[in-house]
Formats: structure tokens, C-alpha cells, sequence
């Protein structure tokens, strides 16, 4: 998507206009509302959705999702004029359609627990991927962790599972090498988190959910699992995910980076 485009805001097509009123589904809140302009794929959002700030706008699309894939829903949301290429909302974004799509492929999660993974994620300061060294995508694929699995600080295996799948997402983060990317991040971070709760490619319906290590002190047994389990993405899967927004990035990687675009890449 580039800034300034006239067309519609999801897939940038050109806007169709009607001369009455039909009426259409908020491609974000889900809420119908008559309108006279929408895209040929129908994608419409609602002036509310359009004009809220990001915060509200992360948990009310979670909240309302039906997809089990969290990449579904990011993709969604970051192509919503609202979002910027760069900054902290991701830090909401990513825990936030984690837990919601965990809900939509298992149950068994709350309203509450959606908008405590965005609240949690976007505390962890704009920045802290080059101040830190940490950066906030995969550090909040362990919010999402905790979250579901409650996870506290005198929590056993669960404890020491959540923080390695933490690790191993930051671990992706950083062989993808730099500068930063919001959306590159968000896509690896995402990836790893649907590998290790069976979301999007990897759920299959009516399966039970993945359950956390219950031991009380000491590791988990599950480290070889995810080991095998991730090591995918480190040899540059992308999965066929596809990034649409490089022309917005002044530092994108091209190239280098495992979602961009396969005939640009034949073409560069």
C-alpha cells in the first residue's frame, strides 16, 4: 500500500460508487452500515474504524476476528490507514492477534484477555529494538504466551517453555538482520507463535489445544519439539506470506528479506 493512494485502504484497488446505498460489513469491526463506496471485493470500513486511535482500533478488530491465523488479522490491521510503517502499535498488535485468533481456533478465551496482551505489549518503549536489542514483536509473542498459559513469575516448566519460545522468536528476529522493520518482525514473530500454538497453516480444526508444561520447578520437556518445530523459518521460510508495503520503508531490506515480493525479487 502507498501513502496517499486514493483507492480502497485494504487492497488497494479503485472504489466503486453506487447511486444508493447498500448495505456492508466493516471489514474491521464487522458491523454493517449503509454505504455508497467500497471496492470491487467488497472490502468497506466504517468512518468509526477509519477515525479511531490505534490502541482501540488493535482490540476491537481482535476482538471481533473469526480467522485462526494471526497473520490474517496483522495484515488486516497494518493496512489500515491508522497503523504507521514503523512504531509502537506493533508492540499491541502482534500479542493481541495472537490470543485472538488462539480463541477463535480453541475457545476459551475472553474479551479480557485480548485487550490485557495489547495493554502489556504497549508498554515496551518505541525504540528497544536498536536501544535495547530487544525488539518488541517477539518479546510480545511472550506476552501472548503468558497470557493464555498464565504465566507468572513463580510459574515452573511454563515459566521456562514461555521464555524460550520468546527467545526463539527474537533469535528469528535477529538472523533476518537489520535495520529495523516493524512489519518484518511482526511477520517472523508471528510466524514462530503459529508454530508453537498450532494457529492459521498449522491448526486443524477440532484439535485440542496445545497445553503448557505443568511441572512446578524445572525445565520443560518440550525444548527438542520446538527446536525441530522452528527450524524452518531459520533457513528463510516465508511461508507465502507476502509483504505489501516495502515501497513504504525508505530502509527495506529488498532481497534479503524472506516476504518480499517473489517477482520483484526475479526482477531485482
Amino acid at each position: 500500500m502507498s501513502e496517499g493512494r486514493t483507492g480502497c485502504l485494504i487492497c488497494g484497488k479503485e472504489l466503486v460508487y453506487l447511486n444508493t446505498a447498500e448495505p456492508m460489513e466493516c471489514s474491521f469491526c464487522h458491523r454493517t452500515f449503509p454505504s455508497t463506496a467500497s471496492c470491487p471485493d467488497r472490502h468497506f470500513i466504517c468512518d468509526e474504524c477509519h477515525s479511531q486511535g490505534t490502541l482501540p482500533l488493535i482490540i476491537n478488530t481482535c476482538k471481533t476476528s473469526t480467522t485462526t491465523d494471526p497473520i490474517e488479522i496483522a495484515s488486516l490491521l497494518m493496512n489500515h490507514p491508522q497503523i504507521a510503517m514503523h512504531g509502537p502499535e506493533h508492540h499491541a498488535l502482534v500479542p493481541a492477534c495472537i490470543v485472538a485468533s488462539y480463541r477463535n481456533a480453541y475457545g476459551n478465551v475472553t474479551d479480557e484477555q485480548i485487550e490485557d496482551a495489547a495493554q502489556r505489549g504497549i508498554k515496551i518503549p518505541g525504540g528497544n529494538c536498536g536501544f535495547g536489542c530487544a525488539c518488541a514483536a517477539p518479546l510480545t509473542v511472550g506476552i501472548a504466551y503468558s497470557v493464555l498459559n498464565k504465566v507468572t513469575p513463580l510459574s515452573g516448566a511454563a515459566w521456562g517453555e514461555g521464555n524460550f519460545v520468546t527467545g526463539k522468536a527474537l533469535q528469528l528476529c535477529g538472523m533476518r538482520g537489520g535495520p529495523r522493520c516493524c512489519k518484518r518482525n511482526t511477520y517472523s514473530s508471528l510466524q514462530v507463535a503459529r508454530r508453537v500454538l498450532r494457529l492459521g497453516p498449522h491448526h486443524t480444526p477440532g484439535e485440542s489445544a496445545p497445553q503448557a508444561p505443568t511441572a512446578k520447578m524445572g525445565p520443560p520437556s518440550t525444548f527438542p519439539d520446538l527446536e525441530a518445530l522452528i527450524a524452518p523459518l531459520q533457513e528463510g521460510e516465508s511461508e507465502g506470506i507476502v509483504c505489501s508495503h516495502m515501497r513504504k520503508n525508505r530502509q527495506c531490506m529488498g532481497l534479503r528479506c524472506p516476504f518480499f515480493p517473489k517477482p520483484q525479487r526475479a526482477q531485482a
